[in-house]
């Protein structure tokens, strides 16, 4: 369930979960492609030869046009807690989006081969609409198609920020949230562009591996977002969130600590979070435009959820046409910094100075305070 404005109380042991996740030796359709950060979480190697056993049990499916309810049975060490094993496979789930055919529920057996043997095994089910492999495969080609035209899209850029933009924008702007059978699946996000904050994430992480920026997915109760890394840092990305009748970037590349700002109770659901002590803001690098949620942000003027050089541009264009045609198409809430009733030059100068000085030396946090800390 989908919560616009604050993040909802999330179970203590939400599992983070989420990307293609690393490189198995025998099979090597991902290899080069996808990080091993979540296989490399996994405690012992009897749960890394688990996890790719689940691995190379989809594989087989996914090429294949036979039917099938569910996959294989994968073996596990009957030392294994049925708990951690169900744990392997929602995190598995979850770090594979590709693999949109699995309902999330799985089948443990347990059988005795002799008195001194005993083996343990679980299967995964398939949802009944890609139980039929001729089905399943149409899918599989709809969800390529809605890849490639998401990483043609980003091919225009040429840094990992920039894509990471790009299909955090473009996600919000195609999809409507809403839930639906398959709003679970990815299929539900990047085919039919209606789904729930599941589809929103796994979307994004797919994306995000396409294009070889390492990135994981974090589930809780009642929602789920990512992680990706940036610049030799991870931050936090909730597309979910982020989609308002504006674009919104509140939830885009910000640290644990500033989530734990927005919601006290955020910080204290971390399981398996990713160096989560060394999660800096972006707002490192780009002035961030404000602290709390407002109904204007100040400054703002390209909505993109920083103060920077490209909101006094926006101004200054505006601000040209007023001249010619007599009327504006920016909010004064937003745009007329200098408060004197008016969205002028004036505006895009004090933007202008902010943004220089955040580059260089200690400023307020906020446009806000920096303007009348300078009155």
């Amino acid at each position: 369930m989908k919560n616009k404005k604050y993040f909802v109380f999330l179970a203590i042991f939400s599992l983070v979960i989420s990307c293609f996740g690393f490189n198995i030796r025998t099979v090597s359709a991902y290899e080069g492609k996808n990080s091993n950060t979540i296989y490399n979480m996994l405690e012992t190697d009897e749960e890394k030869n688990l996890y790719e056993s689940i691995y190379e049990s989809c594989m087989k499916i996914s090429y294949s046009e036979k039917d099938f309810e569910e996959t294989e049975g994968c073996v596990y060490p009957v030392s294994m807690s049925n708990e951690r094993v169900i744990e392997i496979v929602h995190l598995f789930i979850y770090d594979h989006p590709e693999f949109f055919w699995l309902s999330g529920k799985s089948r443990l057996s347990y059988s005795t081969i002799s008195s001194s043997v005993a083996s343990k095994s679980v299967s995964l089910e398939i949802t009944a609409e890609y139980q039929d492999g001729i089905a399943r495969n149409k899918a599989a080609s709809e969800l390529e198609n809605a890849e490639n035209k998401y990483l043609n899209g980003a091919a225009a850029f040429s840094d990992d920020y920039s894509k990471v933009k790009y299909f955090h924008d473009t996600l919000a702007n195609n999809i409507t949230y809403k839930e639906n059978g398959l709003d679970q699946s990815v299929i539900s996000a990047l085919v039919n562009n209606e789904t729930v904050c599941a589809g929103y994430t796994k979307a994004f992480k797919l994306l995000c591996d396409d294009a070889g920026i390492d990135c994981i997915s974090v589930q809780g109760y009642s929602h789920a977002w990512n992680k990706c890394f940036i610049d030799g840092k991870w931050y936090n990305v909730d597309v979910t969130n982020d989609d308002q009748s504006q674009l919104s970037y509140f939830y885009f590349l910000v640290s644990d600590k500033s989530l734990d700002e927005t919601d006290e109770l955020f910080g204290e659901v971390y399981l398996h979070t990713v160096n989560s002590k060394d999660f800096p803001t972006y707002a490192d690098k780009y002035p961030k435009s404000y602290e709390s949620y407002d109904l204007y942000v100040l400054g703002d003027a390209d909505g993109n959820g920083y103060i920077d050089s490209k909101d006094a541009t926006v101004i200054l264009v505006d601000y040209a046409r007023n001249i010619v045609e007599g009327s504006s198409n920016l909010d004064a809430d937003i745009c007329d910094v200098n408060y004197d009733g008016k969205i002028d030059s004036r505006d895009a100068t004090k933007i202008l100075v902010y943004y220089a000085k955040s580059m260089v030396e200690k400023v307020p946090s906020s446009l806000r305070d920096f303007v009348l800390s300078d009155e």
